[in-house]
C-alpha cells in the first residue's frame, strides 16, 4: 500500500498544498488565497482552506479518496488550527509537524544554516542555524512596517500613480496601470475601493504586479521602488547577521514572491550585502517554500540534502523556483 504525505506553505498571499506519495509522485495540488486571519475574516478563510483540503484529499471526478496520510509538514502564517481541523475532517494523519518560514525558506535551497531574507505580503529577516532561528528582524506588519515587502511595493505603487497624476512625482506608466486594474473613472475612487475592504491588505499587495509589468518595461520609477525594497532587505539581513555575527555561516537566501517581480531587486539585494560581506554567497532558492516542508519530512527521516534533491529534481521539477 502506498504511503502519502501532505506538504503545505501558506500566508498573506496564498496557501498551497502538494499531495505526494512515497516515490516524490505529485497526486495531486492545491492553492487558494492567503490564509493570515489577521488580515482577512476567519470565515472566509475557513472556507477557502475546507475547500482545498477536500479536493486534495478526495480528488474529483471519479478520482480516488485519500484517507491516510503518513505526514503532514505545513509551514503557516494563522490559521493552523483550521488546516489542521479541515485535515482530520477528511483523513487520518499520523504525523503533523508545524515549520518556520525561515526554516523551510532554507530547505527549499538545501541547506540548514545562514540568514534568509523574506519578501511575500510581508517582509522578515532570520538568523538560521542548523535548524534554528535565533535572531528575526521585521514583521511589524502592513501599519507599523513590512519595509521591502510586496505589500509595500503595492503601496508604493499606487502612491507613485498619485504622485504622477496631481505632480509631486515624476510621470509614470503605474497610473495608467492602477487606473486599468481597478476599473477607476477617477484616480481617487481607489480610496472607496479600499476603504472598509475587509482584504484590503491583499489588493493593495497585489499592485506589486503592476510594479512588476512596469519595472520590466524600463520605468524608472517602478525601478527605484524595487531599488528600495532591496535596500530596506539589506539592512534587515545586515542586521540580523550583527546581531549574531558569531553564528552566521556566509550563507544568504532569498525566499518569498516578491523577489521574482524584478530580477533588479535581487541584483542591488546582492551588490548590498557584497559590499559588507565580500565572501558571502548571495542565492535564490531551488524550489519554492512548500517543497522546503518536503525536504524537512526527509532530513526527519534520515535522507542526506544530496539524496533529497536528486528525488526533488526528478518528482517536483514544476515547483523549481522561477
Amino acid at each position: 500500500m502506498s504511503k502519502y504525505y501532505i506538504a503545505a506553505d501558506g500566508g498573506g498571499s496564498k496557501l498551497q498544498a502538494i499531495l505526494y506519495d512515497e516515490n516524490f509522485r505529485v497526486i495531486r495540488r492545491g492553492r487558494v488565497a492567503g490564509i493570515n486571519t489577521l488580515f482577512k475574516p476567519i470565515d472566509i478563510v475557513q472556507a477557502n482552506v475546507e475547500s482545498m483540503v477536500k479536493d486534495l484529499l478526495q480528488g474529483q471526478n471519479g478520482e480516488p479518496s485519500i484517507t491516510e496520510i503518513a505526514a503532514a509538514d505545513l509551514c503557516l502564517v494563522g490559521a493552523r488550527d483550521i488546516v489542521s481541523e479541515a485535515l482530520s475532517r477528511f483523513a487520518t494523519v499520523e504525523q503533523l509537524h508545524f515549520h518556520s518560514e525561515p526554516i523551510v525558506g532554507l530547505a527549499a535551497s538545501m541547506k540548514t544554516s545562514g540568514a534568509v531574507a523574506l519578501s511575500g505580503t510581508g517582509a522578515d529577516a532570520f538568523l538560521v542555524r542548523d535548524g534554528n532561528v535565533l535572531a528575526t528582524i521585521g514583521g511589524w506588519g502592513p501599519l507599523l512596517g513590512d519595509e521591502g515587502s510586496g505589500y509595500d511595493i503595492g503601496l508604493r505603487t499606487i502612491k507613485s500613480a498619485i504622485y504622477s497624476q496631481d505632480g509631486r512625482g515624476p510621470k509614470s506608466i503605474l497610473y495608467d496601470l492602477v487606473m486599468e486594474k481597478w476599473k477607476l473613472t477617477e484616480l481617487w475612487d481607489i480610496v472607496a475601493h479600499l476603504a472598509g475592504n475587509p482584504d484590503a491588505r491583499h489588493e493593495v499587495a497585489s499592485a506589486a504586479a503592476l510594479c512588476a509589468k512596469a519595472a520590466g518595461e524600463g520605468d524608472r520609477v517602478a525601478l527605484r521602488i524595487y531599488e528600495d525594497a532591496a535596500l530596506e532587505l539589506s539592512l534587515q539581513t545586515r542586521t540580523v547577521i550583527e546581531s549574531r555575527r558569531e553564528d552566521w555561516n556566509g550563507n544568504v537566501v532569498i525566499m518569498g514572491g516578491a523577489w521574482k517581480g524584478s530580477p533588479h531587486m535581487f541584483d542591488v539585494f546582492k551588490r548590498e550585502l557584497e559590499l559588507v560581506y565580500p565572501d558571502t554567497t548571495v542565492e535564490r532558492p531551488l524550489f519554492e517554500p512548500v517543497v522546503g516542508c518536503t525536504v524537512l519530512r526527509c532530513l526527519r527521516e534520515g535522507l542526506s540534502l544530496m539524496e533529497i534533491q536528486d528525488e526533488l529534481t526528478r518528482g517536483f521539477r514544476e515547483f523549481k523556483y522561477i
